[in-house]
């Protein structure tokens, strides 16, 4: 059992998402949700989901949020993020590669069906990706016992965007020593260590980069490509003195001499840091990070997705007027990046939910169904253990489920007999441990935010992480975070780090199912409120 997905599925607006589903009346919008409701919502989805969910935010900060609560509440690594990566299109010497070996340790994730959910801001969905048949023929897969000719394998590592070097200190390298092949694969969090006998491999294990020592043997390794753009030196170089062969315009000279400089690199053997330019040219059609994810469509805050959409293509305008200018890219060489509205159309043939905190009325999507579910964001747990008695007597008193996440192990006995001694029935979760009501179980899961459901009585009250006390204090300053409530009156203006700007109301006592807390109230357009 799983608490957080078993419990949302008991709520009735969960079953009406499901039989819209269903009927094909789809898109939904779901109303209602916060950040913390929002990775609840994407995990039920994923457990009722055939296929890996493709969750879509507007900043890359959102993705990587929601992913971390995702995984703190499965209890296991079932949603990865997938990140924007650096695009360069200029001449340069080195760049960095983190961000590329992520993106195919996600797409080599799903496409061997080892994650339930992909998180990506819209800016990486809309960059193009390594085709799907190109990354799987490009996996080499080695067993321990079989026999590989050590020349063609370090051949195929190269072509597969791996760097021979010494010693292997990073993702993407590999080295020969002798008989001992040390590769670190993209995918991985550790490098591998094989060790030869003639052709034949005798063994596979990890090994520590810090102490060259091996640690846990293996019986076979898959090594994913460590490039989204894999080619062929000498086609590419054919392909590249084709195309200026052709260049017309008043920009020639500066297009030749460019694609003259990166001839010149390709004869010297040396790497196109700039390849992203000729995707074009490497592959005959653009692929995406949704042909990879055919299934389910979770669109948080679309209004945001498509504001930093909107400044995206902004940015890119102005970038591709330079590039053009300088005699980088030019007609026939593009940089690959999808349109937001040829995105929005691919939306459209998928089971698309859009989930936010509010209607805002911006959206422009025909909803087929409209969802505004009851749901409340509990305030974080400070460590003060007064406070906390009188949430969970409130809570337990009146029948509700509660899991109380502190974030550490250590103090889970401790918190544990303190709160049994008071008088609250709880323990420390188990798995598969089931919650009756009125009873609370505590657990050391890292969780972001609290919730309550008063529809099916289940709370989640999470600790606030604590900062170091010798940080320096500053003095508040227009725009910085309110530190507290006195620094408030009644009709100022605030600004919710999701929400946006809007007028404080004060502090309200809402009463739900029986149970009444103070809320700080804003007030947003038209009737819209947040508490």
């Amino acid at each position: 059992m799983n608490f957080f997905t078993d419990t949302f599925e008991e709520l009735s607006d969960w079953k009406r998402l499901n039989s819209a589903l269903q009927s094909g009346e789809v898109p939904v919008c779901i109303t209602g949700l916060s950040l913390i409701h929002k990775a609840q919502f994407a995990l039920t989805a994923a457990k009722n989901s055939g296929m890996p969910v493709l969750l879509l935010t507007g900043s890359e900060a959102e993705a990587v949020k929601l992913c971390a609560d995702i995984n703190a509440m499965s209890g296991e690594t079932i949603a990865l993020h997938y990140p924007a990566k650096e695009m360069l299109f200029t001449s340069a010497e080195s760049k960095s590669f983190e961000y590329e070996h992520e993106r195919l340790h996600v797409l080599s994730a799903v496409s061997q069906n080892q994650i339930r959910i992909v998180a990506a801001g819209i800016e990486a969905a809309l960059q193009p990706v390594i085709p799907p048949e190109m990354l799987m023929q490009s996996h080499i897969s080695l067993k321990s016992g079989e026999s590989v000719d050590l020349q063609s394998l370090s051949e195929k590592l190269i072509h597969s965007g791996y760097v021979r070097c010494e010693t292997v200190e990073g993702k993407g390298q590999f080295a020969v020593r002798g008989s001992i092949v040390d590769i670190f694969p993209v995918q991985m969090v550790q490098p591998v260590r094989m060790e030869f006998w003639g052709d034949e491999i005798d063994s596979i294990s990890y090994f520590d980069t810090d102490t060259q020592r091996r640690t846990h043997s293996l019986t076979e390794v898959t090594i994913s490509p460590a490039s989204e753009l894999l080619y062929d030196p000498e086609a590419l170089k054919e392909k590249i003195q084709a195309l200026s062969s052709k260049i017309r315009g008043k920009y020639k000279e500066k297009i030749q001499a460019n694609l003259t400089h990166d001839i010149d690199r390709i004869n010297a053997g040396l790497q196109l840091i700039n390849a992203d330019k000729y995707y074009s040219l490497i592959y005959q059609k653009a692929y995406y990070l949704t042909d990879y994810l055919s299934g389910l469509v979770i669109l948080s805050e679309y209004p945001d997705i498509h504001r930093h959409a909107q400044a995206l293509s902004a940015q890119r305008r102005e970038d591709l007027q330079m590039l053009y200018e300088q005699g980088i890219l030019f007609r026939n060489l593009e940089d690959g990046i999808q349109e937001f509205s040829d995105f929005q159309s691919c939306l459209n043939s998928r089971n698309c939910i859009y989930v936010s905190q509010f209607l805002q009325g911006s959206e422009r999507i025909a909803f087929r169904k409209i969802i505004s579910m009851e749901t409340m964001q509990n305030a974080t747990w400070g460590g003060e253990i007064r406070q906390l008695l009188e949430d969970l007597q409130e809570y337990t008193s009146h029948g509700y489920r509660v899991v109380l996440a502190v974030g550490s192990e250590k103090t889970l006995p401790i918190l544990v007999n303190d709160l049994q001694e008071s008088g609250i029935r709880c323990s420390i979760a188990q798995e598969d441990d089931l919650c009756p009501p009125g009873a609370v179980l505590v657990t050391a899961k890292s969780i972001s935010g609290g919730f309550s459901y008063p529809e099916n009585k289940t709370a989640l009250i999470v600790q606030t992480k604590m900062h170091s006390s010798r940080k320096r204090r500053h003095k508040h300053k227009a725009g910085m975070e309110i530190q507290s409530l006195s620094d408030l009156h009644t009709g100022d203006l605030v600004v919710h780090a999701m929400h946006g700007v809007g007028r404080f109301l004060g502090i309200h006592k809402l009463e739900m199912e029986g149970i009444a807390k103070d809320y700080i109230t804003i007030q947003y357009a038209g009737t819209e409120k947040l508490y």
